[in-house]
């Protein structure tokens, strides 16, 4: 089995945002500890202004200082990462070079421009899939395989039937 594509952007965030089943446990953990920390650094900002406010003192600069610290904080997060990860793709030979992959009985091989990666099927620690794409765990990156590369429903059906079969993973 061989087919080949070029990758997009979001082809290329797929394992940012549908993370190995192992980190998916923990995410929820982390996205309670960062909008604990934005909460809390508004709310101490908040608190020492309206203190300074109620009983008539000048408002002094470090008052602002963890309600800044919380905007840099969402600033980083949904504006200097995203534009980061573009511009890494944009680096990248997905961008210039079309993505090959080929299945055979007992590798999975992927060929992208001078990139070689060959990997047993033992190798395979996990699949994964997201609504475009499927995903092949080979360690904490993955091999990622956008749907829209098959041309038809079978050849998506013998796909995930093939690579199920050889690694003994299921697609979740």
């Amino acid at each position: 089995m061989e087919f080949q594509i070029r990758y997009r952007f979001e082809d290329y965030v797929q394992p940012i945002y549908y993370p190995f089943k192992r980190r998916i446990k923990r995410r929820w953990l982390r996205q309670l500890i960062f909008w604990g920390a934005i909460l809390a650094n508004f709310g101490i900002s908040a608190t020492l202004i309206r203190t300074s406010l109620s009983n008539g003192k000048p408002l002094d600069w470090f008052y602002f200082l963890n309600g800044l610290l919380g905007v840099l904080l969402l600033t980083l997060t949904y504006v200097v990462t995203p534009l980061a990860l573009r511009k890494r793709f944009k680096r990248t030979v997905f961008q210039t070079h079309d993505v090959q992959f080929r299945l055979s009985e007992a590798f999975f091989e992927v060929t992208a421009g001078p990139i070689y990666n060959k990997v047993e099927w033992s190798g395979i620690q996990g699949l994964g899939e997201s609504p475009s794409c499927y995903l092949v765990w080979i360690n904490s990156q993955a091999f990622v395989v956008p749907k829209r590369c098959f041309k038809t429903a079978e050849e998506q059906t013998a796909f995930t039937h093939f690579v199920e079969e050889r690694t003994g993973f299921r697609f979740s």
